[in-house]
Parts: structure tokens; sequence; C-alpha cells
């Protein structure tokens, strides 16, 4: 069974269904629910013009005006510099987002100068049972530990930390993973694919690098799709490689679950090893 926070979630039994949603931490006025951004049928009315609701982040490419009305020639009524983070509530013809803060409407900035992100930070830790197939019965926790610069990039990477505690006959092992997810798309003409990545230092087999296990996130479609594992040696391709989420919670756990069922003995044997 996975659980995330206090909620319960389905039991695999040959899938990898995760049923429960977490809301993240909020980030000043952005959008606290990061499932799929909403697509409403029926427009409705912001600050007297017609819009298509909608939730997302953006980061500010370069400094840009606030506008009263979704068109360069309405009034200026205020300015965002590069870097802020917005949070959009709908989009309007002309390629403009409505803008709120704390709950207030706030005015239409110019959608060409915005760079759409997903917010990483979780409010609670995501906890779980896995055992399949053989391998060892293993407890995680993920927890956000925090954000880094994406070098180059405009916008973070949120950084998390899997602690694992694995028993198999009578021996228990506990070790750690790092996890990150870049806030921002990896894939520059796929605005809606971040990648997912769990790592794990210091293997013993003579392998001198960092062990990858590699996911991709498709914010628009909510899928978590395995993307492979950085050798052969040690991993396989697991019998499910993509599953349907309800919220990046939902996809962090899944990706933990995939990269447990990614990982071969060769790879459970080394990582038995270990006593943290």
């Amino acid at each position: 069974m996975v659980q995330m926070g206090n909620t319960a979630t389905t039991t695999w039994a040959g899938t990898l269904g995760i049923s429960a949603a977490l809301l993240f931490a909020p980030v000043s006025a952005l959008a606290q629910d990061q499932g799929k951004p909403e697509k409403a049928e029926v427009p409705v009315i912001f600050l007297g013009a017609e819009i298509t609701p909608f939730n997302a982040i953006y980061v500010v490419r370069k400094d840009v005006n606030i506008r009263a009305k979704p068109t360069q020639k309405s009034k200026r009524i205020g300015k965002l510099e590069e870097g802020e983070r917005i949070g959009a509530v709908g989009r309007a013809k002309g390629g403009w987002v409505a803008y709120r803060e704390l709950g207030k409407d706030i005015g239409f900035v110019y959608e060409p100068v915005l760079y759409p992100v997903i917010e990483s930070a979780l409010a609670e830790e995501i906890t779980g049972t896995l055992s399949s197939g053989g391998r060892p019965t293993c407890e995680f926790t993920l927890s956000f530990v925090g954000k880094t610069e994406a070098e180059g990039q405009i916008f973070q990477i949120g950084d998390y930390e899997i602690d694992w505690l694995c028993r198999q006959n009578a021996t228990e092992a506990r070790f750690s993973t790092p996890m990150f997810l870049t806030e921002g798309p990896s894939v520059s003409n796929k605005p809606a694919l971040h990648q997912m990545t769990i790592d794990i230092l210091d293997l013993t087999a003579n392998l001198e690098e960092v062990l990858s296990t590699n996911f991709q996130f498709d914010h628009e479609k909510m899928q978590i799709t395995f993307d492979g594992i950085t050798s052969k040696r040690f991993g396989r391709t697991p019998e499910q490689t993509q599953a349907q989420v309800a919220s990046l919670s939902e996809a962090l756990a899944t990706a933990v679950t995939l990269a447990y069922e990614s990982w071969n003995s060769v790879l459970w044997t080394e990582l038995m090893k270990r006593r943290l």
C-alpha cells in the first residue's frame, strides 16, 4: 500500500494505480493544487474580459507590464520583474493570461514573455510499502528537501530525499536515494514534459558513476513514464512503464514504485548490504 500523508491509497496487485492527491505547500499566490490544468468549456468573466479558466504557474522571462485588459493598448496597472513567479487562472484571446495574487484578481500579462513551470514543494511526506517479484519488502519515505538553480535555465530543480528500510529473509538494510524534478520542461519544444530522476550513490560493484533511474512527467496529460536506467547491468524495464496520475505527488510516488520494479537482483544484492 502506498500512503500520502495520512491518506491511504490502492494496494499494488500487479498495477501501479495511486488514487489519492496531496496538496503542495503554498507558494505566495500560486495555485496550490498542481493536478491536471483545468479545461473548462464555458468561458468566465475576469475583470470584465472573457477567459477560459485554467490553473498554471509561470516564471517571468523579462520585465513585463500588467494590463487592465488583455490588450497592449490597455492601461498599465503594474509591472513584473524578470524571475518573478505568478499564478494564472485563465487565458484570454490574443495570448494573454489572467493573473491573480493572494485571491485577488490583478490583471493580464502577455503569455509569450512567461515561462511555464510546476511547483515541486510538498506540504507532507509521501510514505509507502512496496513488495513484489521476490524483491525485498521496502518501506519508503519521500521528503522535500529544497530547490536548486538549474544551470543556464530560468527554472529551478526540486530536490527530494527517499529513505528506504528494506527487509529480505533475516537481512535488514537502510539507505537513502536523492531524487530531483525539473520545475521547467526538460524538452524545449514540449513545455509540459518534466524530468524526474532517482540516483543511487556510492555503489561498490565497480561502478564509478552515479546510477540514475529516469522518468518523464507529462503535466498536461498527467502521465509518468519510465525513461530508462543508466546501467543495464543493474536494471530492467518494468512490466508497466507508464501510469496516469492525478497530482504531482502521485507522480513522485509512482516513480518510486517504477524504480523499485526496475532494479534487478544484482542491484538489490548491493543495496541489501547497506546499514545506514
